[in-house]
């Protein structure tokens, strides 16, 4: 685990394998013992356990911002054309310790040019997520990492003693497909009972995302 700012509060994610860093579509193909695997995704959650942190349940994409779906349908993209670069942006906002410091202005892999400046991007965000919008710019991407890391090491170790290897991709696990329920249901105990809320999980296979859950095991 990797921790940072010379602290435990801050990071303790479980970095070092190659498949970490190997796109979705190679890590779709991974195999365990011969067998075919699937990989489990907690859907949005550093937004989504702000949220549940301040006592609010949030079922939607926190990643979905209505104008730029609308626009990229109208330049003839499909409607998340977008996402990633939204995604990029609010991870920045939730690390960045300055309020005042323009974040927005990290790089992105799909260019808003020319119909939203920055700005409007970021005051689209702050605008969707109005009731923990006081909690951007105060640095605490780090603490939620260090939540997160915690219940991806718990599912781990848990599933370990179970004699099922999950392969840790930070906020999403591999598993052989025979183990899918014992995952899908150990990742939403375990995020309940240190949030008391249900995460809602995606299913990635081949390279496309299916949402799998948002109810309780």
């Amino acid at each position: 685990r990797i921790f940072n700012d010379g602290t435990f509060e801050h990071g303790g994610r479980m970095y070092g394998a190659w498949y970490q860093r190997a796109p979705s579509w190679l890590r779709s193909r991974i195999v365990i013992d011969d067998d075919p695997t699937v990989e489990l995704d907690f859907s949005g959650m550093s937004v989504r356990m702000l949220y549940h942190l301040e006592h609010i349940d949030y079922l939607e994409d926190p990643y979905s911002i209505a104008e730029l779906e609308s626009r990229a349908i109208r330049n003839g993209n499909g409607k998340d054309h977008f996402r990633e670069s939204v995604k990029t942006i609010v991870q920045a906002m939730l690390n960045n310790e300055d309020a005042d410091k323009k974040s927005e202005m990290v790089w992105v892999s799909q260019s808003f040019n020319p119909h939203f400046t920055r700005a409007e991007v970021k005051a689209l965000i702050l605008s969707k997520h109005e009731r923990i919008s006081h909690q951007f710019g105060k640095g605490i991407g780090k603490i939620l990492q260090r939540l997160e890391s915690d219940m991806a090491f718990r599912i781990v170790v848990e599933l370990m003693d179970d004699g099922i290897l999950a392969l840790p991709v930070h906020d999403s696990f591999l598993v052989e497909d025979r183990h899918k329920d014992r995952l899908l249901n150990r990742m939403k105990a375990v995020y309940n009972d240190r949030l008391s809320f249900w995460p809602i999980i995606k299913e990635s296979r081949k390279g496309k995302n299916k949402r799998t859950t948002t109810e309780g095991v």
